[in-house]
């Protein structure tokens, strides 16, 4: 597919509103340590660890705990050369952002969209320019994901399953199918950097039609909650005004919501399968590959669906109202009966798990 720019196809207010939204983006500390350690050719042991449980206690992450200088030198030449206009989108996705109308809503989700592929394209870029240092960093990784591989050989004889690292150590657990990404391991590399910076990938309702921008969801690298969750609306407005802010440097500001984190609040959710499969929530199709059937986790956890914390407290609430121990709330009771309302398939509450095995 053909890749415009903004400078083959001039639109002055939306360029300017793609351009302080961007310097905005890269201001921030969370983009700058994100950036700092694709050049340092290894993330830190805290930021791995926090995106993956612990199997491995040799894991060349392991002594790896701070960047190294120079990667914070040269991030610095690169930010002060570096051209938005370079970028390079999707005709489709550039034009649909050009086409919306600014201030909307659908503006704003287009806005973030083409936010979205310009920190994965720039981290991917990145990637690509490591020097000396961070090819020593790639090559001990290399080595150790070999032994990793050579020892499964051995253990896939005696019928024992083990999981093997992917090919580049910047990665979110979910988005790791390189063989089927265009530019292969530098898009693994471009999802690791959108979760440390957004708080997750970023994915969008596209509809029955799927090329909309109806809805943004995010899909979180941290080991919980596993499923996709909704911004709320303060966060998402927090997210737009932040992003058009004027104020020079916005993004060391401590109003920064940068990454966008789930609570309670966040609902409903999505298991990443359902969501991509049935309804038609993703970035790109080749974003992740679909399990031939889904494995329902035998214990439901609230913080992946926060309404069973819902159910547990209303199932309680019951029981006490039938002993005479408690007074019925019909207040708390209405509100647990609504929220338990607003779920997905994927909620453990839905009735219609076998219409999407």
């Amino acid at each position: 597919m053909k890749d415009d720019s903004f400078r083959e196809n001039p639109d002055p207010a939306h360029l300017h509103a793609f351009r302080r939204a961007l310097t905005n983006v890269l201001s921030t500390e969370v983009a700058d340590f994100t950036f700092a350690q694709i050049i340092d050719g290894l993330p830190t042991c805290a930021s791995f660890w926090e995106f993956h449980y612990l199997h491995w206690v040799d894991h060349p992450v392991q002594t790896h705990e701070a960047v190294w200088d120079g990667a914070w030198k040269k991030l610095h030449t690169m930010k002060a050369t570096f051209d938005p206009l370079s970028l390079k989108f999707a005709p489709n996705t550039l034009q649909a952002f050009q086409e919306a109308t600014p201030g909307s809503r659908a503006f704003h989700l287009r806005l973030i969209e083409m936010l979205a592929v310009s920190v994965h394209q720039i981290a991917a870029y990145i990637f690509d320019q490591r020097d000396d240092h961070a090819n020593r960093n790639k090559q001990y990784y290399d080595a150790w994901v070999t032994e990793q591989q050579r020892q499964n050989a051995g253990d896939k004889e005696s019928g024992y399953y083990t999981y093997t690292e992917p090919p580049v150590v910047f990665y979110h657990p979910c988005y790791c199918d390189y063989e089927q990404y265009p530019r292969g391991i530098f898009d693994v590399v471009g999802y690791w950097a959108e979760a440390k910076i957004f708080g997750g990938v970023l994915l969008f309702d596209r509809g029955e039609s799927e090329t909309e921008c109806k809805e943004l969801w995010i899909h979180t690298g941290k080991r919980s909650p596993r499923t996709l969750f909704p911004p709320t609306p303060d966060q998402f407005q927090r997210f737009v005004d932040f992003l058009q802010s004027e104020k020079s440097g916005s993004g060391t500001a401590s109003s920064c919501p940068l990454p966008i984190r789930p609570t309670k609040h966040n609902r409903p959710r999505w298991f990443h399968y359902h969501a991509s499969k049935y309804f038609h929530i993703f970035r790109d199709k080749y974003d992740s590959r679909h399990p031939e059937f889904f494995l329902w986790p035998e214990r439901p956890s609230i913080t992946d669906f926060p309404e069973m914390a819902d159910h547990a407290w209303w199932t309680v609430h019951q029981l006490e109202v039938a002993m005479g121990e408690v007074q019925l709330d019909e207040a708390a009771v209405a509100a647990a009966m609504e929220s338990m309302k607003n779920i997905t398939i994927s909620s453990p509450l839905s009735t219609e798990h076998a219409k999407y095995p």
